[in-house]
């Protein structure tokens, strides 16, 4: 009997992509079910094939559920189960992001800075995959790194992102060498935060 597993369940904020795999080739079907319970799995929220457009037969698939009405909400704990050729997989969790702003590609450029020296701080916004304006974000960093703003404002600084959804601020390098995290976050959305590192050599 074929062993089918559910490889890599990876989200975003509108989708959530999961692979699957048989050690058996499978030549007639290669299904995902998902739903908010086991009981329902035959008869999910979703089913989707995984048969890369009807490439059967094959060992490795993968399907893309939309995060987006009729079939999955932000937020929301669901099951899932891949079945090949009539031999289903163990069930899978996963819970998907819950609605809201969610902060993308934090860097410093440069990154590596001298005593004294400035990087550019960015970080993306992004709502249901598209840039977000005019979302206050706020970066804070340790008063031991330096401080931030152009000109110089201390060690926090709130900026509102632009039409692309990007925010922006300047970080002036202090006196101690080190690896230092910047910390940012996404208001009113307390629970979004991320990170980013600048080393002061």
């Amino acid at each position: 009997m074929a062993n089918v597993t559910i490889t890599s369940i990876q989200q975003t904020d509108t989708s959530v992509m999961i692979d699957w795999s048989t050690d058996t080739l499978a030549q007639n079907s290669a299904n995902i079910y998902v739903a908010t319970n086991l009981q329902n799995l035959q008869a999910g929220v979703y089913v989707a094939t995984g048969n890369d457009n009807g490439n059967l037969p094959d060992m490795e698939f993968q399907t893309t559920v939309p995060i987006a009405a009729p079939y999955l909400q932000s937020g929301t704990a669901y099951v899932c189960m891949a079945s090949c050729d009539g031999t289903n997989s163990q069930p899978s969790s996963f819970t998907t992001l819950p609605d809201g702003v969610y902060l993308r590609n934090p860097n410093a450029q440069p990154r590596k800075v001298a005593m004294g020296g400035v990087s550019t701080l960015n970080v993306e916004v992004r709502k249901k995959g598209q840039p977000e304006a005019n979302i206050p974000v706020t970066f804070t960093c340790p008063a031991a790194a330096g401080q931030l703003g152009n000109p110089v404002q201390g060690t926090t600084i709130t900026v509102n992102t632009d039409a692309t959804g990007k925010a922006s601020t300047q970080f002036t390098a202090g006196t101690t060498k080190g690896r230092f995290q910047i910390t940012l976050t996404a208001a009113p959305y307390a629970a979004n935060t991320t990170h980013m590192l600048v080393v002061v050599k």
